[in-house]
């Protein structure tokens, strides 16, 4: 999708925001929904290309909530932060990046580049400046922070991108904020297209084969991710010996893969309530019936032994269900 209008994909508090906030939180929405569990940082970096100073705005939560106030009042701060007369800042964002997440960043890339690649290759890129921005490219599982690093490097190599900018921790820009570059000032930064439903995601393996250094993967592919890491014939490539895999590439399979799994392993210790509400959430929106949803949460649910029973289990599940969709902006508060 080019250019276009995020308001139908919104929960319906979010379709009376102005355009810019609709970016913002469209953004916001569509890197959460692949890394259940895993919190998102909003940052302000004042006197950008100059004496850099980050402050953190926020942090929110797997289910759209926050741990420091709600979205909109973040976002408000954000808003204050990019426009404040005297230390007007860029907004930045990323995953929480001690947590393993699927999202690979790339920086300084050209329009020309950036359209071709995610018309390939899952990703939602973001135009930061007139002809150029950055994409974050969606792999077909979640990738430790040093994963995320050697794999970062080898695409920026074969890409073009910003060598600098390619630390498995790297803040990226959020739609819906101008830049206060001096060079670039008043420039807006808007999602420039999002393809992560609709095209191929990067088999993570193959990546980190190729990577520099040999980098091999720490943690055990799915089943599913590893079905996927041979290319179907004809598979687009970024470059010889490279091909995306189909992968988990639709949005209902990511969020049956995620009611199965509860969120990716390494953050089981997020709590299973929040990776039930957010695996709720997620399958919520891509539409998966609702009695799939509370077996799934019930099933999980008895297997981590803290129900007396399956009647107990299901009580539970429907419970999570109806506070999923109040969260989800889908039932009223």
């Amino acid at each position: 999708m080019q250019n276009f209008d995020p308001t139908p994909y919104l929960p319906r508090w979010a379709q009376a925001e102005s355009r810019p906030m609709r970016q913002a939180i469209y953004t916001i929405e569509q890197v959460m929904l692949r890394v259940p569990g895993i919190d998102l940082q909003v940052a302000a970096l004042h006197r950008p290309g100059g004496d850099d100073r980050l402050e953190m705005l926020g942090t929110v939560d797997a289910m759209g909530g926050t741990t420091t106030g709600n979205l909109r009042e973040i976002l408000r701060q954000a808003r204050g932060s990019n426009i404040n007369k005297r230390s007007p800042a860029n907004i930045l964002f990323r995953p929480d990046p001690s947590g393993s997440h699927p999202w690979l960043f790339i920086d300084d890339l050209s329009i020309e580049r950036l359209l071709s690649l995610t018309s390939q290759i899952a990703g939602l890129a973001i135009e930061t400046s007139r002809g150029n921005g950055q994409v974050r490219l969606l792999a077909d599982r979640p990738l430790s922070q040093a994963e995320r690093g050697a794999a970062q490097r080898f695409l920026s190599l074969r890409l073009g991108g910003d060598p600098g900018s390619t630390s498995g921790e790297k803040w990226g820009r959020l739609a819906g904020f101008t830049s206060q570059k001096p060079d670039k000032k008043g420039a807006w930064t808007n999602i420039l297209a999002d393809t992560t439903w609709i095209r191929p995601a990067v088999a993570a393996d193959r990546l980190l084969a190729l990577a520099p250094g040999g980098v091999r993967a720490s943690i055990s592919p799915s089943p599913a991710a590893a079905a996927s890491s041979r290319p179907p014939a004809g598979s687009p490539s970024l470059s010889p010996g490279f091909s995306p895999a189909t992968g988990i590439s639709t949005k209902e399979d990511y969020a049956r893969d995620a009611l199965q799994r509860g969120g990716p392993a390494a953050n089981e210790g997020a709590g299973g309530y929040r990776q039930d509400m957010a695996s709720a959430c997620q399958a919520l929106r891509a539409g998966i019936p609702r009695a799939e949803i509370v077996q799934a949460i019930s099933t999980r649910a008895l297997a981590r032994g803290k129900r007396r029973g399956e009647a107990d289990a299901l009580k539970y599940a429907q419970a999570t269900l109806l506070a999923a969709e109040t969260a989800c902006g889908l039932r009223a508060a």
